[in-house]
């Protein structure tokens, strides 16, 4: 059954009135099936849907005095008819055309690719960033913005997270046998992810730093790939001495990056806090804990199959997809929580996914094999 969402008259601000495709009012619908363990939308869930107002800010200084008067700029280029969420899903479309690309020709993430392949990174990541922002600005010239809008873009948001971490990797020539590889993926990209959606579900609003992933991360993303475009991947492999400690260029990239990310995800968890005591809701902050179980147990998982089988060494696209689509479907939950006003489950069936992962690289080392029980290809289609 279809729901659309309709606007009470021209004023944006009355919320939006659940229309059923059948005609039903939603007092009608006391059945409602039940899809990964979750039901479809109780009345009171959509009525705290039609009710939510997107707020944010974001304080980035090269995103206030450069990228945004950029993106007001190019907004008169986009047809007014076109839909925000089209716009949305071209952007990722761009990134995937890369991730494609960089599943043939680097599929081990060691391997160097022809020129043209980073620079077409580029231009797809280029892309979605400027069609990320002139999606919510569609919406708001044309007067179709929705929550079922900030959910579809918060879900491009959460794919483009391993997509282009996958990319980045590729691109830097980190390989499948190095933790680099996967630690940029989890630990940068989809540790942030996580911090800055939690966040929002518990204050309310997204509010992005001076420095932020959305505006300087993907620019600092880009310039690598241009690098890697005009000079080759391989000068990432150049070795780089500090001290005693030896590193490589690609390697270094992850240890920069790495304590912004947590610094990052450390002022979430914050600003959270700080809220919580300002609103006098302590709760909060034993509900912040709680709701990041879900994430410590994905991160659990993925590191134990990651670390007790060849899974990623030798399929490391097909292992990324396979735990970025459960992270995708942990963050839908989380926003879908946050639009309806209700709790963020700690326990999911689709984590039973990513559980037997690692319980069957696990259960492999008994038995000598650091395949697992299971062939690891098969168990990760």
């Amino acid at each position: 059954m279809d729901v659309v969402m309709q606007r009470n008259g021209s004023n944006p601000d009355v919320g939006a009135l659940p229309v059923f495709s059948n005609g039903a009012s939603p007092g009608s619908l006391e059945k409602r099936p039940y899809f990964w363990g979750k039901k479809y939308f109780s009345d009171l869930e959509i009525e705290e849907l039609c009710n939510y107002r997107n707020h944010g800010t974001d304080n980035s200084l090269t995103y206030k005095y450069i990228l945004s008067p950029t993106y007001d700029m190019l907004l008169p280029l986009v047809p007014t008819w076109m839909a925000p969420n089209t716009i949305t899903l071209i952007g990722l479309v761009s990134v995937l055309i890369g991730n494609l690309l960089t599943a043939v020709y680097v599929p081990t993430l060691q391997e160097e690719a022809p020129r043209w392949v980073y620079l077409l990174l580029w231009i797809g990541l280029a892309s979605y960033r400027v069609l990320d922002n002139l999606d919510g600005r569609q919406a708001r010239r044309t007067g179709s913005s929705s929550p079922l809008g900030h959910l579809f873009d918060h879900g491009c948001d959460t794919l483009n997270v391993f997509l282009s971490g996958l990319n980045c990797t590729a691109a830097l020539k980190l390989g499948s046998k190095s933790f680099y590889s996967l630690g940029l993926v989890w630990l940068v990209a989809m540790g942030q992810f996580f911090g800055a959606t939690l966040e929002e579900f518990f204050n309310g609003a997204l509010n992005l730093g001076y420095i932020n992933g959305p505006s300087e991360g993907i620019l600092l993303i880009e310039a690598m790939y241009l690098a890697s475009f005009l000079f080759g991947p391989s000068i990432w492999e150049a070795p780089l001495s500090i001290g005693t400690w030896q590193i490589r260029r690609g390697e270094l990239f992850f240890w920069v990056l790495l304590p912004i990310s947590t610094l990052t995800v450390l002022a979430n968890y914050v600003s959270i806090w700080k809220k919580a005591i300002a609103d006098n809701k302590r709760r909060d902050i034993l509900d912040s804990l709680r709701a990041s179980i879900p994430f410590l147990l994905f991160s659990f998982c993925l590191v134990t199959w990651q670390q007790t089988s060849t899974a990623y060494e030798k399929h490391p696209h097909l292992f990324l997809w396979c735990t970025g689509i459960n992270f995708f479907y942990l963050i839908s939950r989380l926003i879908v929580a946050h639009l309806t006003n209700t709790k963020f489950p700690t326990v999911m069936g689709v984590q039973l996914v990513m559980a037997i992962g690692a319980a069957n690289a696990v259960a492999g080392i008994f038995v000598g094999s650091k395949d697992g029980l299971l062939d690891q290809y098969v168990l990760l289609w």
